[in-house]
């Protein structure tokens, strides 16, 4: 009888490599603690927990998760787990957690941080999260942190949610030559902090700055940075001076519009967005008007080399259509464009032209653009303004929040009947009120100057509102609205 070979404990009974690869990844998409349970299912998942490249101690996704009464056994889960693995490349962690005590001066955060830091030398990617309370009338927390100084200087990418940051807590940033992507949300700290931790973040590519207090006056100055996105920021000034920067993200902030400088030669995307119920909000005209040349000649004009505009703008209001005219007319590559129609100024606009454009609350100043005098009417309703990027180059058009209004379908026809290069067309209504075909129906027979919008690919109603795609190919992929 010949006798079987029976595997050795070292061998994977079977699994080849790439499947044990794959089932490893997947198995950290399951929370901490039913990961590590995984080994009690099946006897060759055993040590697959402890080779990961990724660990992500969220105390609300665990199955039982800790209370926030629970929170010393957060640290010493943590320690256990972090001490058992036994691979050396762990990549990525991620610690979300109740608001922490100081215990001698220091917070558990700041041990567990450094404990992972030391440890993995191949650790590139931390995101560390203070988790809002379950009690509804309780705030978001802010919880000070005292990081030991370069602590972050090992990493390539650090998201913080939910902080406070002192000055000395500046430190921990010292030396993050490597960081090339930082986000903060929800983080409270002064202008002296902010201004050195990016300083000292010589090479980030990448920051986002969201629902953040502390600071009044914005100076963004890092060559490198390619990506830029402030949201949700109430401050008096902001001065971004960025020659190479690409892509600038704009929401919901509150600056008064005088008080914004951008400076970036390349920008190849810009989205802006706007709570139009928030007194003191930017609105998109504002910053037009504050960051091109519209008024004066000598001034940077951001929107020259886009290829990607996605703004909030009132197609419906006469007064913001010599905005949306410069932007096109300046910009010489758009591809894509997309517009949301707010729904408050929409219901509150009449689409009537008043005498002189600057009656409106966006000051247009006649006297210094003669050429916005001409516009008493929508661009769109003229022959004789054509645009260069819409008839050459766009490619991509959606419209959000369509209501069906005379404005709008005006503008969907000049968008069919005059871009010969677009591809698709997107018509996304608004949900609170329910578009009838017939407001859109028309488009449909209309002579379309691209080859590409030969069929209509679907149109149907949603719980997002009706919406309408045409599109060049049946098989290319289809707009789902937000």
């Amino acid at each position: 009888m010949r006798r079987t070979k029976r595997p050795s404990k070292g061998e994977n009974h079977g699994l080849s490599t790439i499947i044990i690869n794959e089932l490893r990844d997947d198995l950290f998409f399951l929370p901490i603690d039913e990961a590590v349970r995984s080994s009690i299912v099946c006897r060759r998942w055993k040590h697959l927990w402890m080779n990961a490249p990724r660990f992500d101690f969220d105390v609300k996704r665990m199955e039982k998760h800790l209370s926030k009464h629970e929170n010393s056994q957060y640290g010493e889960l943590v320690r256990t787990l972090l001490h058992r693995h036994s691979a050396d490349d762990l990549t990525s962690c991620c610690f979300k957690h109740f608001p922490v005590r100081f215990i001698n001066g220091r917070t558990e955060l700041d041990t567990l941080v450094e404990l992972v830091v030391r440890k993995y030398k191949l650790l590139s990617s931390l995101t560390l999260e203070c988790v809002k309370q379950t009690e509804p009338n309780n705030p978001s927390p802010i919880v000070k942190t005292r990081f030991q100084p370069r602590i972050f200087s090992s990493l390539g990418s650090l998201e913080l949610t939910n902080y406070s940051l002192s000055h000395s807590a500046s430190s921990a940033f010292v030396d993050c030559e490597k960081l090339k992507i930082l986000k903060m949300n929800k983080i409270d700290l002064v202008n002296k902090a902010l201004n050195l931790i990016l300083k000292n973040c010589s090479r980030l590519q990448e920051f986002s700055l969201i629902d953040s207090t502390g600071f009044k006056k914005l100076r963004i100055r890092n060559p490198s940075l390619r990506f830029l996105e402030l949201q949700s920021l109430s401050v008096h000034e902001i001065d971004i001076a960025i020659e190479n920067l690409e892509v600038l993200v704009l929401e919901n902030v509150t600056c008064p519009p005088n008080s914004l400088k951008i400076y970036a030669l390349h920008l190849m995307a810009f989205h802006s967005r706007c709570n139009s119920t928030t007194q003191g909000n930017m609105q998109t005209p504002d910053i037009i008007k504050n960051c091109s040349d519209i008024f004066e000649p000598y001034r940077i004009n951001i929107f020259r080399y886009l290829l990607t505009l996605a703004i909030d703008f009132d197609l419906n209001n006469v007064d913001e259509a010599p905005a949306l005219s410069f932007v096109l007319r300046s910009c010489l590559y758009l591809q894509t464009l997309e517009i949301t129609i707010p729904v408050e100024k929409s219901s509150n606009s009449s689409g009537d032209s008043s005498d002189c454009p600057h009656s409106s609350r966006y000051s247009w100043d006649c006297s210094t653009c003669e050429e916005i005098l001409k516009f008493k009417s929508m661009f769109w309703e003229t022959s004789r303004e054509m645009y260069n990027c819409i008839i050459h180059q766009l490619k991509f058009a959606a419209i959000r929040g369509f209501s069906g209004k005379d404005q709008e379908v005006k503008f969907e026809k000049h968008l069919i009947t005059t871009a010969c290069r677009i591809r698709k067309i997107s018509i996304i209504s608004n949900s609170s009120r329910v578009v009838e075909v017939e407001e859109v129906a028309g488009l449909l027979s209309l002579p379309r100057a691209s080859i590409y919008l030969s069929q209509v690919s679907k149109q149907e109603f949603t719980s997002h509102g009706y919406f309408l795609i045409l599109l060049a190919q049946a098989s290319s992929s289809v707009f789902v609205p937000r």
